[in-house]
């Protein structure tokens, strides 16, 4: 998808089976250089491991609309610094 969509940035929950593995992450980075928010309820660990592999920010699944979209903006305007 990541492919076909041209996408911005990429918002995804954190049990994506049967992929939710580190390797996803990790993948992602090997394809896109666009923002990787990722929302869960996962324990300290995971949430760790997330982000060493290529998540941004590892968020709680029950976050508002606005701070979600808050954090994109500002990845956002970090990811069009680097271009």
């Amino acid at each position: 998808m990541l492919y076909e969509c041209r996408a911005n940035a990429v918002i995804m929950s954190d049990d994506l089976s049967p992929i939710a593995d580190k390797h996803l992450y990790t993948r992602l980075r090997e394809i896109s250089t666009v923002p990787c928010i990722v929302l869960g309820s996962k324990g300290e660990v995971e949430r760790m491991m997330a982000i060493e592999d290529g998540a941004d920010l590892y968020l709680d699944r029950l976050i508002s609309h606005r701070i979600l979209i808050a954090h994109m903006r500002s990845l956002l305007k970090v990811y069009s610094r680097r271009k």
